[in-house]
């Protein structure tokens, strides 16, 4: 699975679902005709492990004074121990700097200011140490209506799939017999994750991660050189519109690890979807065609047409029932 969440761009530091929304059938009112008053969304990741306690870790979002909090409510494996720094994404601009605060309040930790929110946009400012202000990010939403939905094809669709076609393994067979049957109650809304923008441009790192040289990263004579701000940038000369491009930030002599994100779009479901389609056709198009691959690649499809980012409280109270699994 590629590693998308608030984004899509946001969100994928917390998330290991794909950002969701074809046109499938489903009760989609993209903000239109329900108005949710809701304070609190949920995000899961499956654990992929048959052997843990829960199916899923589960990261809170709480929205106070409009603010945006995360907070892991609970852990895949009750025994792990949850590190904010671990997943956090760092944001870089011409200008500033950003990041998620390391301060835990009784609702979790900062990640950034809602400048505005709708069931179909959310505009966010990440936090910043120096309160930086300069990068708006925003994430477009379709909201679905859950009622009476089957739970499991819509929190890890691919993981759904998989578990029914044999194109998974151990966990994805686990995964579609623990929620089989589950279906959310009324009330129960979603939303999916249709593209992402950015008012500048930035680099984005998700570890900190160094290393010596670009030569040493990219090869010699696959990348581009330019700037951001006062810092050297160093780009791969392959991009993926939908991913960014990958990236070194030179700061203070060191080579930051990361990915650079042009000012406009930076993901587009719709585009990617076609992407992952292309891709089907010529796996379908080879002379020996593999029927796994094919399948596999069938089912991450459906995972980008149908599966949800956020969930709303009554959604999440439902799942945090059906998943337990000790």
């Amino acid at each position: 699975m590629k590693l998308k969440t608030l984004s899509c761009a946001i969100f994928a530091a917390f998330t290991l679902t794909a950002c969701g929304g074809g046109s499938d059938g489903d009760s989609s009112y993209q903000g239109k005709d329900v108005q949710l008053n809701e304070t609190e969304w949920a995000s899961y990741a499956s654990n992929d492990q048959a052997d843990a306690e829960n199916l899923f870790t589960k990261i809170k979002f709480t929205i106070q004074n409009n603010e945006l909090y995360i907070n892991p409510e609970y852990l895949a494996n009750a025994t792990d121990v949850f590190d904010i720094s671990q997943v956090a994404s760092y944001y870089v601009t011409a200008n500033s700097f950003y990041e998620i605060s390391t301060l835990k309040t009784q609702i979790g930790y900062k990640f950034g200011t809602l400048i505005s929110q709708s069931n179909s946009k959310w505009v966010i400012t990440p936090y910043s140490p120096t309160n930086a202000k300069d990068l708006q990010l925003t994430e477009n939403f379709e909201l679905v209506d859950l009622a009476s939905k089957p739970m499991s094809e819509y929190i890890d669709t691919f993981s759904h799939y998989s578990g029914l076609n044999d194109a998974g393994g151990t966990f994805d067979k686990l995964y579609s017999d623990t929620l089989k049957g589950q279906t959310f109650p009324k009330g129960s809304y979603c939303l999916r994750g249709t593209s992402s923008s950015t008012n500048t441009s930035y680099f984005e790192s998700n570890d900190f991660n160094t290393i010596d040289s670009p030569e040493s990263y990219f090869g010699s004579g696959n990348y581009n050189t330019s700037k951001l701000g006062n810092y050297p940038l160093y780009l791969s000369k392959e991009t993926d519109p939908n991913y960014g491009t990958t990236a070194l930030l030179n700061i203070e002599n060191e080579y930051l690890i990361g990915d650079y994100h042009r000012q406009g779009v930076t993901y587009s479901l719709s585009s990617d979807i076609q992407n992952e389609r292309e891709i089907l056709k010529e796996l379908q198009s080879e002379p020996t065609p593999d029927a796994y691959q094919i399948r596999f690649q069938e089912n991450y499809i459906k995972s980008l047409e149908k599966e949800c980012t956020l969930f709303n409280s009554t959604a999440s109270q439902a799942i945090d029932i059906a998943q337990k699994l000790k």
